[in-house]
């Protein structure tokens, strides 16, 4: 079996080597992400295996099927980027990994919570500076908030369990299922009454026509004066222009954002001898109690190790017997 993986950092090509061996793959690595100008690289492959962040546009599937191709998998979660439309009209075939490690995203909302609330990037800059004066970061403790989790699947529900041990005043979840056992922890609630009584909201939502833009004007109006908003999930759930409007008036006391709507031309990127065109990225940046991460949520050993295991799986399955068992259907 032959495959042709998109978008590959330097920390994944030993795992391709690995895991490809292991599951008698011959892959081949390209480190582009997968383009309209690029996807002709794969003619005379079985599979094409991708990221989020890769063009899989109508162009692009006519393409791929015309090289007689019929399954592709992704090997991240999100798959906003596949016009599934188009890919049934075709019946060309998508798997994704439905959890690489939901803890490595879980630990980094926490992560993100008590960066916010300590305002320890605040204290890395003045230390960096040899500033080494407190006065002005007085910080809030976990123990004394109300804290709401937005999506309570595989990766919110851990994020439920890691708040738990920080002992907050309550924990309150939105989702259209509930789960028994993150009852003894927290308590399920309407989006109204997270907004009403969170001083802490946290979003593990998917990205499909309910949450896009969930984070906007209208509903952040409803939130407590100073909420702390961390989105750690897909970076159109928010609107940019009307946090950061929020976060100036003080509306937002802080927001952790990992993710971004217009990332693409950036996040991953070295760009620090370029001048940063998009004005809201730019102004966000700029802002004290925004902390800003390039999509690394998910950055840890075990994440990426199985990003390419279960991807590599997927195709072996899909090559196989036709079908897959992590196949999304649409």
């Amino acid at each position: 079996m032959k495959v042709i993986a998109y978008a590959v950092r330097d920390d994944e090509i030993p795992l391709f080597d690995k895991w490809g061996k292991h599951y008698d793959i011959e892959t081949t690595i390209v480190q582009e992400n997968l383009r309209e100008d690029n996807i002709k690289m794969a003619s005379n492959f079985d599979s094409i295996i991708f990221l989020a962040e890769d063009t899989m546009n109508k162009n692009v599937l006519d393409k791929i099927k015309s090289m007689n191709i019929d399954y592709i998998v992704s090997r991240s979660v999100g798959v906003d980027n596949v016009d599934f439309a188009h890919a049934n009209k075709l019946g060309i075939k998508v798997a994704n990994i439905p959890g690489y490690s939901p803890n490595s995203v879980s630990e980094y909302a926490l992560l993100s919570t008590l960066a916010l609330l300590r305002k320890y990037n605040l204290y890395i800059k003045r230390v960096q500076m040899q500033d080494f004066r407190i006065k002005g970061l007085i910080a809030k403790e976990i123990r004394n908030q109300v804290v709401g989790i937005v999506g309570a699947g595989r990766i919110g529900s851990l994020t439920v369990k890691h708040f738990s041990g920080f002992f907050p005043k309550k924990i309150l979840i939105f989702d259209n299922f509930q789960n028994d056992e993150l009852k003894k922890y927290a308590e399920y609630v309407s989006m109204d009454e997270i907004y009403k009584e969170c001083d802490i909201i946290v979003y593990h939502v998917p990205l499909i026509e309910e949450t896009k833009y969930l984070i906007r004007k209208e509903n952040i109006d409803k939130m407590k004066n100073g909420v702390f908003i961390i989105n750690v999930s897909r970076g159109k759930v928010m609107n940019t222009a009307d946090v950061i409007d929020a976060l100036k008036s003080g509306k937002i006391g802080g927001a952790a954002i990992d993710v971004y709507e217009n990332e693409l031309p950036y996040f991953r990127f070295d760009k620090r001898e370029t001048f940063i065109e998009d004005d809201m990225l730019r102004e966000l940046l700029s802002i004290p109690n925004a902390i800003v991460t390039p999509h690394a949520a998910f950055y840890t050993d075990e994440a990426a190790s199985n990003m390419v295991s279960v991807s590599l799986k997927n195709a072996r399955e899909f090559y196989d017997t036709g079908n897959c068992s992590n196949i999304i259907k649409v």
